[in-house]
């Protein structure tokens, strides 16, 4: 049997949204997306998430969209609550055959905008720079969330706030967010 996961994205500014579905067997749903979500979180952040919402049962017996529904919408909450890294979420995504929004090379030249005008990098090449103070300041920084106001999910956008869905349906369709 092959999932239906139907997900959407939503940004608020500019204010846009994308819709899609992509088809997935539960092997692969356990075997590539939960395997990667509770590897990168780790067992206790896992648990602590996710400890409602267990990840559905092997050989796809009744209850399964359930709790497939049930675990993507916690996966959605996780990231548009920023406790999902960056690349995961980047992952999973992928991973959900999300399509490149069509202002996304505009959106990168913006990021990439404001990064030249970082007064820690370089004016001419873009690199950054490497000062005593600045890095000190740096040591032991780790950001590991979506970071800004973004609402990031399976509905994330980091450039500006929104909020993601998706659910999965087996034969019946089903619905959960991410």
């Amino acid at each position: 049997t092959k999932y239906l996961v139907n997900c959407h994205l939503r940004r608020q500014a500019p204010a846009s949204a994308v819709y899609w579905t992509s088809r997935h067997r539960l092997c692969e749903l356990r075997d590539v997306l939960y395997s990667a979500v509770k590897g990168v979180l780790g067992v206790a952040n896992y648990e602590a998430h996710f400890a409602g919402t267990p990840f559905a049962r092997h050989g796809g017996i009744p209850g399964t969209t359930g709790r497939l529904n049930a675990w993507l919408g916690t996966v959605a909450s996780c990231a548009n609550a920023g406790h999902i890294s960056p690349s995961l979420l980047a992952f999973t995504l992928q991973f959900l055959e999300a399509p490149i929004p069509e202002d996304s090379n505009e959106i990168l030249r913006r990021f990439d905008d404001a990064e030249l005008l970082d007064p820690w990098r370089c004016q001419v090449c873009g690199l950054p720079l490497r000062s005593t103070v600045r890095a000190a300041e740096l040591d032991g920084i780790e950001s590991t969330t979506v970071g800004g106001d973004s609402d990031a999910g399976l509905s994330g956008h980091a450039d500006g706030g929104g909020s993601a869905h998706s659910s999965a349906g087996g034969s019946g369709g089903a619905e959960s967010f991410v």
